[in-house]
């Protein structure tokens, strides 16, 4: 891994963008947002020893935060920032990987205001202003092992277990974890021809519909067998099918196509 100072779009982050996170664990409504430092906490948590709820925590921050649905609150609440959706997810999945491989902190001493840098845990009466990490992986690195679209899917308590418990060796974790992602999504991509994939999705739509399965959980489990959506909706609401069912332009696209697998099922049974 190197270290590598450009940025994707016309967004620099920084303390604003570092503490626009979201977490069930801190506001169950996904309204207020999760501060770096509190990400840092959890870190801080998981290094002192084996604990499946901070694990657990930071991994449902990842997912939350690098969800569709976030980029757009975000976008409507602190924007417009001149960014698309991928650009936010690889710019935000980098600051949580520089998180998870921290090497110190910036702590202000809240007694007398004075900051200094020291590695974890957190010394008491102090508040975290920063982070220093050596080493973290480079924006293209990350595009070619983790697909945006693929946000539903990925293990991401997995991701912060086997970081944060090899005290020894962080980044080999995070390499074999990414190689790890690349591999199962090229078997996916090579398993799959356009044909095949919509058999593959009419299929799973109908057998999820027949229980009666919620509409957007059935998005869920396309995104999560890595079907893609058409291309014209991706335009419109970046990939997956979460994605586009949260868009409002293409909800009514996918609630169509429900309904048309719904009805050529019923015509075949006749």
């Amino acid at each position: 891994m190197q270290m590598d100072s450009a940025m994707l779009g016309a967004v620099q982050p920084g303390s604003e963008f570092d503490d626009l996170n979201f977490s069930p664990y801190h506001d169950s409504c996904l309204k207020r947002t999760l501060s770096q430092a509190g990400l840092v906490d959890l870190v801080s948590q998981l290094r002192e020893g084996p604990d499946p709820g901070a694990a657990t925590e930071l991994a449902e921050a990842m997912y939350f935060t690098l969800r569709p649905a976030a980029f757009e609150a975000i976008q409507r609440a602190h924007g417009p920032f001149a960014i698309s959706y991928e650009e936010w997810f690889y710019l935000k999945f980098r600051q949580f990987l520089r998180i998870l491989l921290l090497d110190r902190v910036e702590v202000k001493n809240l007694s007398d205001g004075r900051r200094r840098w020291t590695s974890l845990p957190i010394p008491d009466n102090c508040e975290i202003t920063g982070i220093y990490c050596s080493q973290h992986c480079q924006l293209n690195e990350l595009a070619t092992s983790v697909d945006a679209g693929g946000v539903h899917a990925y293990p991401w308590v997995r991701l912060v277990e086997r970081v944060c418990y090899s005290p020894d060796n962080r980044i080999q974790a995070l390499t074999e974890w990414l190689k790890r992602q690349q591999t199962v999504s090229a078997s996916r991509t090579s398993a799959r021809s356009g044909w095949g994939d919509n058999q593959n999705r009419d299929a799973l739509i109908r057998d999820e519909l027949s229980k009666r399965t919620e509409r957007i959980n059935i998005c869920r489990k396309l995104d999560e067998q890595g079907i893609p959506t058409p291309p014209g909706w991706q335009k419109k609401a970046g990939p997956g099918w979460l994605a586009a069912w949260s868009n409002l332009d293409t909800r009514p696209y996918v609630q169509t196509l429900f309904s048309k697998v719904a009805c050529r099922q019923k015509l075949s049974t006749r």
